[in-house]
């Protein structure tokens, strides 16, 4: 039997196929150990280098969370004691802190900088949990620099180098663009750090006298400035008394790389190396004592694509074959999993990798699959008919059980059907989720809520609430994606109410909810209210309207980690298009129908201002002719991390990409992987990504 399921402006049948999956050359899992350090924040991932590297510590450093310079001295300080630096905000010790505190029980705790940076507040508070506190300040930050690298080089001295301190590393304190010289510096701690050789701060054009009474009072000889000339001239190298000489390259990364590379020198290890990004040093405050204690060369890369810092990538592999360990020290928002990735290419040598397909259910034209990490076996697989089954996988054979069945309350004609499920994200604790569906009787959007029985949570209830319609002109371009952003509200997709060319002109209307992004509250059961936030509140327009232009978004999906909202748009009959924006990016106009994926519409100009072009499209060409979209995969495969899977319906072709900068990159076709028709993709709670084809869920595994 041939169902028939229509997307865009195609009717096409869904055909039953099955057959061996496999699919192109992606880079492999990583020959040597790599390790994420990372917290939710800058605060939490200090806490978690500190518990990685430190056992116990006779000294702590706390370093405001901010862009203070001075702290950049507080890590060649923190190496010279052997302890960690905890980053702070300045006005209050927080919970986790103090725990920290409490595990290493040091003897003395450092603050690091004047009350501006870390309060008496602060002070009081650590000293009221029993420990001895010193505050290292100075009127300004190169006083407090100076005091941290005196600090240093009586540590060197006391542990047996009678010459710590002879030279100096000098670092610009003061640049217009924060975020431009100071990583810089914050390479340097490394090899400062394992060479003693304390590091001072310094202007572009002067040398303050707190610097140079610093030099004259270790008594040194020499000194190394971090960074090109433009940011310290030679001039201002001069003022110094002393000799110099420059460490630099091309830009921040050439120049840590050769930071890297004299930390060698100085006795670490590039077969142990410690990634940090290298757009905000506050980030990777607390990797430089971690790295001192452990021998490890430190390296900055761009976070968001490897070949963003050449010089780095380029160091990597030169190291090829020699690497045993890489730490990566923040979360995915500082270093991508897609550069991860990609440093395990640059290390490891680039390797094929074979995925492939593997079955996890027979469906009737399944179209949307959730799952929860309370039961993270268990999947609740959506069937267009409008039966969910339950379905689990724990054992060797999957046990499938209908957990919903609304088939009476749900219309297929055309598109429509149940087009989408989502879970709450508290489904473990209140059994709630929401379905879109297509009415039986009249083809209206209707968004209803259920929740699992309590006496058996294996079966829903049968009785819902109906807390959205939508009245739909046409049996096409009924939208269907569901998803929860991060701040635990629900959008849901729109089409513009069938037909062709925006037959209805809902695409630019903000008087109609037809094609647009709708956004609703659900605080209890039953309840879903537009947020006081959404643009059209209290004013003309639709309340529930989160963002408009949109032909139809039949699937959307929101990526946790790099906080992105994807919105693939079938298009009229030129281009596809892939939308992703910001989650909390409100008030967006995709542009349907003025514009068409990157071009006008029925138009040879038209007015783009205020419009939100795609970060991809692709021409109806060879088949194609409407997109499906899919997930950025968080699962299992190293390699596929950080890569938004995507398909087109009606050619059955599988791509995937990643997003760097707001633009498309890495994109890449499947040909191996042929699944029929890809009616949906999904992700399930562990972040793995599964294909719906032709009358079969699949997921992907490596292979």
């Amino acid at each position: 039997m041939t169902t028939r399921l229509r997307l865009g402006s195609l009717t096409l049948g869904l055909l039953l196929l099955v057959g061996p999956m496999v699919i192109g050359v992606l880079p492999a899992s990583a020959e040597h150990a790599t390790a994420r350090w990372s917290g939710s924040g800058r605060v939490q991932t200090s806490l978690e280098v500190s518990r990685q590297t430190f056992a116990s510590s006779s000294v702590a450093v706390l370093a405001n969370q901010g862009a203070f310079a001075d702290a950049l001295a507080a890590g060649p300080m923190a190496g010279a004691r052997g302890g960690p630096v905890l980053l702070s905000p300045a006005d209050r010790l927080l919970p986790e802190v103090a725990d920290e505190l409490r595990r290493l029980a040091p003897d003395v705790v450092f603050l690091m900088g004047g009350r501006a940076a870390l309060s008496d507040a602060l002070r009081d508070q650590v000293a009221a949990e029993g420990f001895r506190v010193e505050r290292i300040s100075g009127p300004n930050r190169y006083a407090t620099a100076a005091a941290a690298a005196v600090n240093a080089v009586e540590a060197w001295i006391d542990g047996g180098d009678g010459g710590a301190g002879r030279q100096v590393v000098i670092a610009l304190g003061n640049h217009v663009e924060q975020s431009r010289a100071w990583p810089d510096a914050l390479a340097a701690g490394v090899a400062a750090g394992l060479g003693h050789e304390p590091l001072l701060l310094i202007e572009s054009s002067r040398v303050p006298i707190e610097t140079r009474d610093a030099i004259a009072d270790l008594g040194a000889t020499s000194a190394l400035i971090v960074g090109g000339t433009s940011a310290i001239p030679d001039a201002t190298a001069d003022m110094l008394g002393i000799p110099w000489t420059r460490i630099s390259g091309a830009d921040r990364y050439a120049t840590a790389v050769a930071l890297a590379k004299r930390a060698v020198a100085n006795g670490a290890s590039s077969a142990d190396l410690t990634i940090v990004t290298g757009r905000a040093f506050p980030d990777a405050l607390g990797a430089v004592p971690a790295a001192i204690a452990r021998g490890s060369a430190l390296l900055l890369v761009d976070g968001r694509d490897l070949a963003r810092s050449s010089a780095s990538q380029q160091w990597l592999e030169s190291l090829q074959g020699k690497v045993g360990s890489v730490t990566v020290v923040g979360g995915g928002s500082a270093v991508s999993d897609a550069v991860v990735a990609q440093i395990t290419d640059a290390v490891d040598g680039r390797q094929e990798l074979t995925l492939a397909l593997e079955e996890v259910v027979r469906a009737d034209t399944a179209l949307a699959l959730r799952s929860d990490l309370s039961e993270p076996d268990v999947l609740y697989v959506a069937e267009r008919a409008g039966r969910v089954l339950r379905v689990d996988v724990s054992g060797s054979t999957p046990k499938v059980s209908t957990f919903l069945d609304i088939s009476s309350l749900v219309g297929t004609s055309g598109e429509q059907g149940l087009l989408d499920l989502i879970l709450h994200p508290q489904f473990a604790d209140n059994g709630r989720f929401y379905v879109h569906y297509s009415g039986a009787s009249d083809g209206r959007t209707v968004l209803a809520e259920y929740r699992r029985r309590t006496s058996d949570p294996r079966i829903a209830t049968t009785s819902g609430a109906v807390l959205y319609e939508v009245a739909q002109p046409r049996n096409n371009h009924n939208g269907g994606g569901l998803a929860f952003l991060p701040d635990g509200t629900l959008v849901m997709g729109l089409g513009d109410g069938g037909g062709a060319n925006d037959t209805f002109g809902t695409g630019q209307d903000p008087n109609s909810a037809l094609g647009s992004l709708l956004r609703f509250e659900v605080p209890s059961f039953g309840v879903a209210r537009a947020p006081a936030d959404n643009p059209y509140v209290d004013g003309p327009g639709v309340d529930e309207i989160w963002a408009r232009g949109l032909r139809n978004p039949y699937r959307i999906s929101v990526d946790g980690p790099s906080g992105t909202l994807w919105i693939a748009d079938v298009g009229q009959d030129r281009f596809e298009e892939i939308n992703a924006v910001a989650w909390n990016a409100g008030n967006v106009d995709y542009g349907w129908s003025t514009m068409e994926g990157p071009a006008c519409f029925g138009a040879a100009t038209c007015d783009r201002n205020g419009l939100t072009l795609p970060v991809h499209s692709y021409p109806h060409e060879g088949g194609i002719c409407s997109v499906t979209g899919g997930y950025v995969h968080r699962g299992s495969i190293p390699a596929l991390r950080g890569h938004y899977v995507y398909g087109d319906f009606c050619s059955g072709d599988i791509w995937s990409l990643r997003l760097v900068d707001g633009q498309a990159t890495d994109v890449r076709a499947w040909p191996e992987l042929d699944v029929g028709l890809v009616f949906s993709f999904a992700a399930d709670a562990r972040g793995e990504t599964y294909v719906m084809g032709s009358g079969t869920v699949w997921r992907i595994v490596a292979g």
